[in-house]
């Protein structure tokens, strides 16, 4: 049994990816015995409890100034130490005293010195870029942080005197926190990343529920009766929406184009897109009844797991030779990946799995095994060794 703390900027009922990744590891360590704290932002300081689970919400300093966060219900922690959490902080360490600190993000700036080994996760390029994305304005994907990049890169979205403050605060943040462990979730991530940390980081992908094999059909609104193609996420243009509707422009079109998408409402669709929004079930189903899932992503995702989803349920991928993706999909086995932004290329790959069905259903068949070693059990046995290794260690996180 090991003594963990899981820090993390937000934890449900915020609703987000990283939120509910951090929950489902928080209760699959709990269900194996293990002894789980959570630590997450808060509007207020408070404690509540995730079945059993304690999380101890914190108020930040950097939230209770006007203007710094553009969302106020979801303020991003700063790459620098936040004293007001650090206090908190200071005072769970000394109640809780774990055996290792699990941190998702930059709230291990907040992390004090001699406190236990920490294990840091990049669940995207935060680490180098301030935006997150390493995609430039023009929709570039960044060769790397250099300060008049990055200050350039993020006047538009924040305004130059913020832009140059987050940037210079990244750089700060990664030259004095030294944690004991980093992890990437894709090679993509940490090939990025390895530049610019102590260690090689180490590679352990985002996971799916197990539930989710098992999880029975329900009804499903809005699909059509027809052979379809799904997308699902944001419907943004970095997704490479954009990229799929101009696949989808000519006639005939290969088969009926679902868009299962958020802020789906925010434009204006063509009349041959089927435009649903799904429960979490719903969406299971979907994926079992789509011909193909389509991920055309036109930047570097870290480790999309829709394509994961898609897979569980023996639904091939055609998705982006970019990013995480060239993890998860193994082309021509599991599915096909093509060249990032080649509307052309993506219509062909579809095609060319909707008019086999035989090869459809032995890349689905082929999906579903490689799907097996992103569920949710796998992974964590894979992070309790970890921890034991970095415990055994006791490398201390360094911060300033």
């Amino acid at each position: 049994t090991v003594k963990i703390l899981l820090v993390s900027e937000f934890y449900p009922p915020v609703v987000g990816g990283l939120e509910y990744h951090v929950q489902g590891l928080a209760r699959e360590l709990a269900r194996r015995q293990h002894e789980v704290h959570v630590a997450t932002l808060g509007e207020r300081n408070y404690q509540t409890s995730d079945g059993g689970i304690p999380v101890h919400h914190m108020r930040s300093l950097a939230a209770r100034v006007p203007g710094m966060h553009s969302d106020r219900s979801r303020p991003f922690h700063l790459p620098v130490a936040d004293p007001e959490v650090r206090h908190h902080l200071v005072r769970l360490l000394d109640r809780v005293e774990p055996d290792v600190i699990h941190a998702h993000n930059w709230m291990i700036s907040s992390v004090p010195r001699r406190s236990a080994p920490v294990v840091l996760t990049a669940h995207d390029y935060s680490w180098i870029c301030p935006k997150r994305t390493l995609l430039r304005p023009g929709g570039t994907v960044c060769p790397g942080p250099s300060l008049g990049r990055c200050t350039s890169c993020g006047r538009e979205q924040y305004g130059l005197a913020r832009s140059l403050a987050t940037d210079l605060a990244t750089r700060r943040g990664r030259a004095t926190v030294r944690p004991a462990a980093h992890v990437a979730v894709s090679t993509a991530v940490a090939v990025a990343l390895a530049p610019y940390t102590q260690s090689q980081p180490i590679v352990i992908p985002n996971f799916v529920d197990p539930d989710i094999v098992d999880m029975p059909d329900v009804e499903v609104p809005g699909l059509p009766d027809a052979q379809f193609v799904l997308f699902a996420g944001a419907a943004l243009p970095h997704k490479g929406i954009d990229v799929l509707l101009r696949a989808w422009e000519p006639t005939p079109r290969p088969c009926q184009l679902v868009v299962a998408g958020l802020q789906a409402g925010a434009r204006q669709w063509p009349p041959f897109v089927h435009v649903v929004t799904l429960t979490r079930s719903q969406m299971i189903t979907a994926w079992r009844r789509a011909a193909v899932a389509v991920v055309p992503s036109v930047w570097a995702e870290p480790c999309p797991t829709v394509a994961i989803e898609a897979m569980a349920q023996g639904t091939p991928v055609v998705g982006s030779d970019i990013g995480g993706l060239r993890d998860i999909v193994q082309t021509g086995i599991s599915g096909i990946l093509v060249a990032p932004g080649d509307s052309n290329a993506l219509r062909h790959a579809i095609e060319a799995l909707v008019l086999d069905p035989a090869r459809r259903a032995a890349l689905g068949d082929a999906a579903r095994c490689q799907a097996r070693e992103w569920m949710l059990p796998e992974v964590v046995t894979v992070l309790e060794s970890l921890y034991r290794k970095v415990t055994q260690e006791e490398r201390p996180n360094v911060p300033a």
